[in-house]
């Protein structure tokens, strides 16, 4: 039988496998040991932070980059490519979801190689071996309170749960804490939130789309709960399906517009996205 104590444990478990899950999110994804930032009226980047391996391989503090590039390869101008700081948001908002994350994921299909070549903006290239793994503290601190917030909202709504597994509120909040970390959660993981944190295109797949189904797991669970608790309405059986059937199909449609289905190579299916993204 499964009691609170042992339930309990489930949902601290849970968290911390939630937890792991950002760090190999993270920390797996390629580094490139720099950050650039956009010069304004320029198409160059200038590096402002960089690791001490980098720098004893040549790249210095205020090089003008203007693209990278595989060893030998042909030189992907960054333009479209960095996102996090804001000078260049109004650029990659120009491009829809679809072309974003294709330029995105040129960017790391570069930086996953073990030898890249920085190009500066006299011509000059710069070689990198990249074989360093994201340092943590890289993460900006305030990623670490959205996380923590992202993972205490189930693990609240379980611990609420446990005690009364049967009852439809708890069930509700339950459901509510699950989607705001399916929502929160790709926040927290991702290129806007961490300097040259780049995925592949089957990952901002993934954490776009459990955006959607936790925008409506969350609000739908949250309003429900008015519902029933504390006294129970006499609309809220017929009202708490009607939400969830609205937001679910709210989230379907929401998707569908987001993304289109391709035949890739080899005739396997592969989803491309479409519109913004996050």
């Amino acid at each position: 039988m499964l009691t609170p104590e042992l339930l309990i444990n489930i949902a601290l478990v849970a968290s911390a496998g939630l937890l792991a899950l950002f760090f190999i999110i993270v920390l797996t994804a390629p580094y490139p040991g720099f950050v650039l930032q956009a010069q304004e009226n320029s198409n160059s980047w200038e590096v402002t932070q960089l690791d001490s391996w980098v720098q004893q391989q040549g790249l210095s503090l205020g090089n003008q980059v203007a693209g990278i590039a595989p060893r030998g390869g042909t030189t992907l101008l960054l333009e479209y490519y960095h996102i996090p700081n804001l000078s260049t948001e109004s650029a990659i908002k120009d491009l829809d979801r679809d072309e974003r994350a294709r330029k995105l994921a040129e960017v790391y299909d570069i930086l996953s190689q073990p030898e890249i070549e920085v190009v500066l903006s006299d011509g000059n290239r710069i070689d990198l071996t990249l074989d360093h793994q994201r340092p943590l503290s890289s993460i900006p601190i305030p990623i670490w309170f959205e996380l923590v917030i992202a993972i205490s909202a189930p693990l609240i709504g379980a611990l609420v749960w446990v005690w009364q597994t049967k009852q439809l509120e708890t069930i509700l909040l339950l459901l509510s804490g699950v989607g705001f970390f399916l929502f929160a959660f790709p926040s927290a993981a991702s290129i806007y939130a961490i300097d040259m944190l780049y995925f592949p295109t089957y990952l901002f797949w993934l954490l776009r789309s459990g955006v959607d189904v936790g925008q409506s797991l969350f609000y739908g669970g949250a309003i429900c709960v008015l519902l029933y608790y504390p006294t129970k309405l006499a609309i809220a059986d017929l009202w708490c399906k009607r939400v969830f059937i609205g937001l679910f199909a709210f989230a379907v449609i929401a998707f569908l517009s987001s993304w289109k289905l391709l035949t890739g190579l080899n005739n396997f299916s592969i989803f491309q996205i479409q519109q913004n993204f996050y």
